[in-house]
């Protein structure tokens, strides 16, 4: 059996203190889906939308977000890479990074932003080419949101190839506009 204990002695998972002492956890696997490959996972917690999306480093992989008592929700299907998936600050969207494949076929990665639809929908819209993308991040300066994106080297000419080092980039999010990093 899985155990788990809190991570502040005496503090059980839901808060409460008396009767905790040490106490263990019970946790219960219950399969969701099968994804091939999955890599990326990120909750979402807001008014708009909460739930846990996971997505596939597959080629043509998939990208689902899963709600308590509800089906799973497609975001997109392919074209997979997928090394990170964030929440936009009002989180009812998403930014990711795809198109970067094992190992190291990653010239084509991309940053992507997914925003579901009054209808249900998900679009997805490119927002910036970035070679060998592997992180992002989304942050607020002056109470202006930005995205943080990390990149593993320039280029590769081959798998080991770690002569063109990679950098950290960072751009203001502007709606309806490409995002500029440098």
């Amino acid at each position: 059996p899985m155990e788990e204990r809190a991570f502040l002695p005496g503090v059980s998972p839901t808060g409460d203190q008396a009767g905790w002492k040490g106490s263990k956890m019970k946790i219960e696997k219950e399969i969701l889906d099968h994804i091939a490959m999955p890599y990326a996972v990120s909750l979402l917690s807001g008014p708009g939308l909460s739930g846990v999306v996971f997505a596939s480093e597959d080629r043509g992989g998939p990208c689902r977000l899963y709600r308590p008592g509800q089906s799973a929700e497609t975001l997109w299907t392919g074209p997979g890479g997928v090394m990170n998936v964030i929440p936009d600050g009002d989180a009812t969207a998403v930014w990711s990074i795809r198109n970067f494949f094992p190992v190291f076929q990653s010239a084509g990665a991309e940053i992507v932003r997914s925003e579901r639809q009054t209808d249900g929908r998900w679009t997805s819209e490119d927002k910036a080419a970035l070679p060998y993308a592997h992180r992002i991040a989304h942050f607020m300066v002056d109470g202006v949101p930005h995205l943080l994106a990390c990149s593993l080297c320039a280029e590769k000419e081959f798998e080991q190839d770690w002569s063109h080092p990679g950098a950290v980039y960072a751009g203001p999010i502007v709606p309806g506009q490409p995002l500029t990093l440098q």
